[in-house]
């Protein structure tokens, strides 16, 4: 979770790296990994798996050093760049929903 997601440590089997990052870039643009979240947060409240009655919500800040058109103003801090990843969990760890603010300004919760 660190270094986020390495394409090319991703199986053979899948196909080169650079085209399942541009599916998977594709499917986020279209939606379609928002859908699949969505399903699978209602298949695992039908399995009575989601605890709504307890969640938690956690947050990171990043800078954005060499700027670019994919940012905006900090939410935190007015004068400079970045972005604020936040997630809502519930008490077993299963995620609920998320934020990204910053470049845009979104909140996508199931």
């Amino acid at each position: 979770m660190r270094t986020g997601c390495q394409w090319n440590a991703l199986p053979k089997v899948l196909g080169d790296d650079s085209t399942v990052h541009r599916w998977y870039q594709r499917w986020c643009r279209l939606g379609v990994m928002e859908k699949i979240w969505a399903d699978l947060v209602q298949t695992c409240d039908d399995l009575g798996q989601v605890h709504w009655d307890w969640q938690s919500a956690d947050g990171c800040m990043g800078k954005a050093r060499h700027g670019g058109d994919h940012i905006g103003k900090n939410p935190t801090d007015r004068g400079k760049n970045g972005t604020k990843r936040s997630i809502v969990v519930d008490e077993q760890g299963g995620p609920l929903g998320w934020s990204l603010t910053g470049r845009i300004d979104t909140m996508r919760s199931y």
